[in-house]
C-alpha cells in the first residue's frame, strides 16, 4: 500500500493522527466551555384525589386517595416533566434512573387516574409535544427499550399548555 505522505514515515503519520485527534478534543472542550448548560425549569404538578363533600369519609374513601397497587413489580422513584421549546421532557434527580447507554426515561400517557401502569395510551421516550391530549401521565424508567419498564413515578395530571414556562 502506498502512503499519501511518504516523507513523514510511519512515526510521522502516528504523530499527525495524534495531533489531529488532540486538536479535535481541544476544540470540543473549548466549545463546551463557551456554551455552559442552561438551568432547566421543572414543571411540578400535584395530584390529589379527595372524596366528594357529599360522601362520608370512610375506610373505602380513604383507600381511593392512595396510589393504585397496580405499580407493584416496579421500583417507585421521584420524577417529573419539564417544558422546553414546546416539548415536555421526562426528568429525575435519582442517579440510578438517569438516562444512559442501556436505559432511559419515557412519558406515559393515561386517560384516567386509576388506569393500571401497563395500560398507558401512548409512551413518549423522545419528549412529548405540548398540546398532546393526555389527561394524566407517569414518568417510566426503562432498560434496553421503552417497553421494558423497571421503575415508575406517581400518576399526575398533565399541565395545561399555558402553564409551560
Amino acid at each position: 500500500m502506498k502512503m499519501k505522505f511518504p516523507h513523514l514515515g510511519k512515526f510521522g503519520m502516528v504523530v499527525l493522527v495524534a495531533a489531529v485527534v488532540g486538536g479535535l478534543q481541544l476544540l470540543d472542550a473549548y466549545r463546551a466551555s463557551q456554551n455552559p448548560p442552561t438551568v432547566r425549569q421543572v414543571i411540578s404538578t400535584v395530584a390529589t384525589v379527595t372524596p366528594s363533600t357529599e360522601d362520608e369519609i370512610t375506610v373505602e374513601n380513604v383507600e381511593k386517595t392512595r396510589e393504585p397497587d397496580s405499580s407493584i413489580g416496579f421500583e417507585s422513584f421521584e420524577a417529573d416533566i419539564l417544558g422546553k421549546d414546546g416539548i415536555y421532557w421526562p426528568f429525575t434527580d435519582e442517579p440510578e434512573f438517569q438516562p444512559g447507554m442501556d436505559r432511559g426515561l419515557t412519558i406515559l400517557c393515561y386517560e384516567k387516574p386509576d388506569d393500571p401502569v401497563r395500560e398507558y395510551r401512548t409512551g413518549y421516550p423522545n419528549g412529548m409535544p405540548v398540546g398532546v391530549e393526555c389527561g394524566f401521565y407517569r414518568v417510566g424508567a426503562y432498560r434496553f427499550g421503552p417497553e421494558q419498564l423497571v421503575g415508575i413515578s406517581i400518576m399526575r395530571p398533565l399541565p395545561r399548555p399555558n402553564d409551560v414556562p
